[in-house]
């Protein structure tokens, strides 16, 4: 284990997660969903695959639906990162799950993001909120 670690620390792991991020930021979406789901099989509660995995799935690829457990499964690690909150409660959005959205707005903010997110997380919702069912 290197210096300074924290226990369980995984170098190859952790390098692999470096190779999906600069897939996934160069626009090889492939490859990056590939590393990302290598890191998964090997460690299936790696929150930062999963968050990172989800916004692959909701963003680049518009598939919000596909990426919604990949949020829940990096929430239910670190329920008090306001990234993935944010990332979560887009991605419901995106998939037009605005009830549940709007439902979670407060719990993010209770979990630490910022009111100028939330603000914006709720005027995205507010069209879709006037909208006939």
């Amino acid at each position: 284990m290197a210096r300074g670690r924290a226990p369980g620390y995984d170098t190859q792991r952790e390098d692999i997660l470096a190779r999906a991020i600069a897939c996934h930021q160069s626009w090889q979406f492939e490859d990056a969903r590939s590393l990302y789901e290598r890191i998964l099989e090997r460690d299936p509660v790696h929150a930062d695959a999963h968050h990172n995995l989800g916004v692959l799935l909701a963003v680049q690829l518009l598939q919000p639906l596909d990426a919604l457990p990949h949020f829940e499964a990096a929430l239910n690690q670190n329920a008090r990162s306001a990234q993935y909150w944010f990332s979560y409660i887009d991605a419901l959005i995106r998939a037009k799950r605005s009830d549940l959205a709007r439902e979670l707005l407060p719990v993010a903010h209770a979990q630490g993001l910022q009111t100028v997110m939330v603000n914006a997380l709720a005027e995205r919702l507010q069209p879709l909120a006037e909208l006939p069912d």
